[in-house]
């Protein structure tokens, strides 16, 4: 098989989609290996141009000529089907929400990975103008796609709901967290990245982008009311223009010395962060997936997570649930996670077994398994 794949965000973005994209290509490159791969992406930032260092030498494939890679939208919208042509790809798997338009009439078989309509779902936390471009680059890339993998089966599910396609053309397929979040952490080094960043012995966790859909002003009020047992709050993500209101909060409340903020982590940190932690709170509206629930159960790092979108799917027994919008009972669960050394210890238990749910191998081998039936 000679399948190739839109690695744009593999070469080029550090949060979610980028994320998934590097774990799909090494996943493959490591566990099923005898295939041929090709890499597209319009550019590569060079923070990720080894990325598959030690597992491959591949060379991503850029836009044949200038005017292509000027025009590069265009080139990955359009352009690029003449290149998969002359490359001899039989098969396209887009990583990202999209694939080309023409793929079939060029004889192409497609594999379409879609990680969420919440621009569907909330609106209100999206642009007019990328919501108008969503709703057409994401509906037609469903309809022309022969395969479209579901991140969950949330996703699954509105894809069905939004679209009308139907369980024959959608494949829910998991996918696991960096191998980084599965090596046992030391008290050393967690101690180590504790001291790094300043950190006390105890503390809560939050890991994800401060944005309003992450819903992190609530998780804010929340602890507020926790009261004088309360460990310090620590945000681990970029900041956008929601931030100025947790930090208006923050400074009229008097909580800067309860409340951090590391917006740029090393990634190599992130295991000891999430393990040397009392808890992770992830009270998100909604997700396709929700990846840092995963990476704190890898680290045995009980959850506090949402009861609405995908979050059972992910975290099962290892978490304890909340409604995002209900403050009183977010308290009180809090309360519970930083109190109650039994659950807390019963929690912890379930991490593990609820993590080995999730597999880079397995992810790899039904990806393979899809392309061959789609090849026959």
């Amino acid at each position: 098989m000679r399948i190739g794949f839109d690695a744009k965000r593999a070469y080029n973005n550090s949060t979610g989609l980028g994320n998934y994209s590097r774990l799909v290509l090494k996943s493959l490159y490591t566990h099923e290996s005898s295939y041929d791969y090709t890499l597209y992406t319009p550019k590569v930032q060079h923070k990720y141009r080894d990325f598959l260092a030690g597992i491959s030498d591949v060379t991503p494939i850029l836009p044949d000529n200038s005017l292509q890679r000027f025009l590069h939208p265009l080139w990955r919208s359009k352009g690029i089907v003449k290149q998969l042509q002359e490359d001899g790809i039989q098969l396209y798997h887009g990583l990202s929400n999209e694939i080309p338009i023409g793929l079939s009439d060029a004889g192409i078989k497609s594999v379409l990975t879609l990680h969420d309509l919440i621009f569907l779902r909330y609106p209100q936390y999206y642009p007019r103008i990328d919501r108008l471009f969503y709703t057409k680059k994401f509906e037609r890339s469903c309809q022309d796609a022969d395969i479209i993998i579901a991140i969950s089966q949330q996703t699954a599910d509105d894809i069905s709901h939004f679209y009308g396609i139907g369980n024959e053309k959608v494949k829910v397929v998991y996918q696991d967290c960096d191998p980084l979040f599965r090596i046992p952490q030391s008290t050393e080094k967690i101690a180590s990245v504790r001291a790094q960043y300043s950190l006390p012995e105890v503390y809560l966790l939050s890991v994800g982008t401060i944005e309003a859909r992450k819903n992190q002003l609530n998780l804010l009020k929340a602890y507020a009311k926790l009261g004088p047992e309360r460990p310090p709050l620590v945000f681990v993500g970029r900041k956008t223009a929601y931030f100025e209101q947790i930090d208006e909060y923050v400074q009229s409340h008097r909580l800067q010395k309860e409340v951090i903020f590391l917006e740029k982590v090393n990634a190599s940190d992130l295991p000891a962060l999430y393990a040397g932690a009392r808890a992770m709170a992830y009270v998100s509206q909604f997700e396709g997936f929700g990846l840092p629930i995963l990476e704190a159960m890898c680290t045995q790092t009980p959850v506090l997570t949402s009861t609405t979108s995908c979050f059972s799917e992910v975290s099962g027994k290892a978490a304890l649930y909340v409604d995002p919008d209900d403050i009183t009972g977010m308290t009180r669960v809090l309360s519970e996670l930083i109190c109650n050394d039994g659950l807390h210890a019963t929690l912890k238990d379930h991490c593990l077994a609820q993590a080995n749910h999730f597999s880079a191998k397995a992810m790899s081998h039904t990806l393979v398994d899809i392309y061959e039936q789609l090849l026959k």
